[in-house]
């Protein structure tokens, strides 16, 4: 009769706030927050508290020497490392299982509970029991806070962004069952993959989860990771250095009284004992002019003792070099803008059986020579005689 329609009545959709569903952390070795935790110690030994009960000789209940060395408070985590030994020296990120978040006013006291008796994770679980049962050790990291409160806001906000399998609260359950196939997966790997094979598979990999921020403490007790774990992929493959080798004096500089000095070999045989000019390495009179020894004097007495200190690498070409009579080389400078001095210029070093070797031996013999002062303000060039240190005119003589 005319009457309305019935209205359709179309489901109304609520809005909802979609949430991101919780990774599971076992199943994720890097995380954005890595860089805020310490590195990862034993806290407790598949066998430490059966030894320790037996009382085994050095045996005790957990690591004590692994512990935080400072009382902070701060978060932790706690996870099962598949390692082949107990001594925490192969400790490797990619087989270990994360398995418990938990916070503390004092994070240094808290792990001492547990590796006293394990606390809530042993009662009424024995969650710690089935991992020695394994034959592999608890493990731990922890990353301090500016206090408790800080350490509770943070713990809330990785337990909404991950599932760990042994904490309870934010979870519907505990998980151990998972864990044990975890670790049942990871052991079932009998190689050893390269490092450079693990750094190249973890180039595709991505962190996951949210940045934290751990607070800094005094030197020595900071739980940063060192700067090797910091360095990315990239760093770590390709780290060229361009530092190239110096003459480093194994003397120690506050006991080294000596002072640098031109160097530069004159045509008698002698080297200038000039300062260098300041900013250079040569005197004014030797600016430019290459040296084939580095010659310190004793700044205490300058008159009296030379020296001299001769680079590995000697260059042949500082010294003319033409092989005299004697069948010694010429030691003499070359002539500015030449190869040979004054008297041999234009001359060849026609003896090739003599080596570089055998010229540098003698140019640093020819270096060495007796030293006594003859008197007349000059000192004796002779050479020493072999396995002394004066000719064999002034064997025994000190240099004056």
């Amino acid at each position: 009769m005319g009457g309305e329609l019935p209205r359709l009545h179309t489901p109304t959709t609520t809005t909802t706030t979609a949430t991101t569903a919780k990774l599971k952390r076992e199943n994720h070795l890097k995380t954005k927050h890595d860089t805020a935790f310490s590195k990862w110690k034993i806290l407790i030994g598949a066998s430490d508290w059966v030894d320790y009960e037996a009382k085994k000789e050095g045996a005790e209940r957990y690591r004590v020497s692994n512990l935080p060395k400072v009382c902070s408070p701060g978060l932790y985590e706690i996870g099962v490392a598949v390692c082949l030994s107990g001594s925490g020296r192969d400790l490797e990120t990619e087989r270990i299982v994360v398995v418990y978040l938990g916070q503390a006013d004092n994070v240094r006291s808290r792990l001492q509970e547990y590796g006293r008796t394990g606390s809530h994770l042993v009662h009424g679980f024995g969650l710690f029991k089935d991992i020695f049962s394994t034959g592999f050790p608890i493990v731990y990291r922890w990353a301090a806070m500016k206090s408790k409160s800080d350490a509770e806001r943070t713990e809330s906000e990785l337990l909404e962004r991950f599932d760990y399998a042994w904490n309870k609260i934010g979870n519907n359950a505990r998980r151990p069952n998972d864990v044990l196939s975890k670790i049942e997966k990871i052991s079932s790997r009998n190689y050893k993959i390269p490092k450079i094979m693990k750094m190249l598979q973890s180039l595709g990999e991505q962190k996951v989860g949210i940045q934290i921020q751990a607070e800094k403490l005094s030197i020595g007790n900071k739980p940063k990771p060192s700067y090797e774990e910091n360095l990315s992929l990239f760093d770590r493959v390709f780290k060229f250095s361009r530092s190239q080798p110096r003459l480093v004096s194994t003397t120690n500089s506050e006991d080294l009284n000596q002072t640098q000095v031109c160097g530069v070999i004159s045509s008698d045989g002698t080297s200038c004992s000039n300062p260098p000019v300041k900013g250079r390495k040569r005197c004014s009179n030797h600016k430019g002019r290459r040296l084939n020894s580095v010659v310190f004097i004793n700044s205490k007495n300058s008159s009296r003792k030379h020296n001299v200190v001769v680079h590995d690498k000697v260059e042949v070409s500082s010294v003319c070099g033409v092989i005299l009579l004697d069948g010694s080389p010429c030691t003499r400078s070359p002539f500015p803008g030449r190869k040979r001095c004054e008297e041999h210029k234009g001359m060849r070093i026609i003896n090739q059986i003599m080596s570089k070797s055998s010229i540098l031996k003698s140019v640093t013999d020819s270096v060495h020579h007796c030293g006594v002062n003859l008197g007349d303000g000059k000192c004796c060039e002779k050479q020493p005689v072999k396995g002394r240190k004066r000719c064999e005119q002034h064997k025994g003589m000190r240099v004056r």
